[in-house]
């Protein structure tokens, strides 16, 4: 089912936990590094195994009636990001950003729980961009569309080609470029046949 966004904080959770770990981890260095407004205190990372169960297609909702499927193991972060403070009653929140990924990953989920962070935060930054961020974290998605270039582009190719032809026929003098041996480019009047 296509994601609509602006995305619910569960939608976009759910899409986090599936993101391949090298490109959230890159966006959350960004956002650390200064193109973003994220860079957190770990509060809690944590590593062991959840029960999953699903409801029982004939239960009444009640969680004892569930089945057990069995355990995952699963990593867990809360960060610290900063904090607000009531104006007035003077109580302190921390903000905080959350990750949960299946299996052993602590980069991922610090990574997630930056990113998670970052996207509720407003701002300019390209972590704070929901539809950049979710997008390009989706292995599939960008790993099929890198991926579809090894396929035959034929009619792109050529059409790029009738441009460069109509071009230079439309100015037959163009600037040559040869590399010489330090390296310099040097530039020559060619007449093109």
């Amino acid at each position: 089912r296509k994601v609509i966004l602006p995305a619910t904080r569960s939608a976009r959770l759910q899409m986090l936990a599936r993101g391949e770990t090298g490109a959230m981890t890159a966006l959350a260095y960004s956002s650390m590094r200064g193109y973003g407004a994220v860079h957190p205190t770990i509060g809690e990372l944590r590593v062991g195994y959840a029960e999953v169960t699903i409801a029982h297609p004939y239960g009444a909702g009640d969680p004892d009636d569930s089945l057990y499927l069995g355990e995952m193991m699963v990593t867990e972060v809360e960060s610290i990001n900063s904090f607000k403070q009531n104006a007035e009653t003077g109580e302190i929140h921390f903000v905080m950003g959350y990750g949960l990924v299946l299996g052993q990953n602590e980069l991922k989920a610090i990574s997630m729980s930056i990113l998670e962070r970052s996207l509720e935060t407003e701002g300019t930054s390209p972590t704070q961009d929901e539809e950049f961020v979710l997008t390009h974290i989706d292995s599939l998605e960008s790993t099929g569309f890198v991926s579809h270039l090894k396929l035959p582009h034929y009619i792109t190719f050529q059409s790029s080609l009738d441009r460069i032809r109509k071009a230079q026929n439309e100015n037959p003098t163009s600037t040559k470029s040869t590399e010489v041996e330090d390296g310099k480019t040097e530039h020559k009047a060619a007449v093109e046949v």
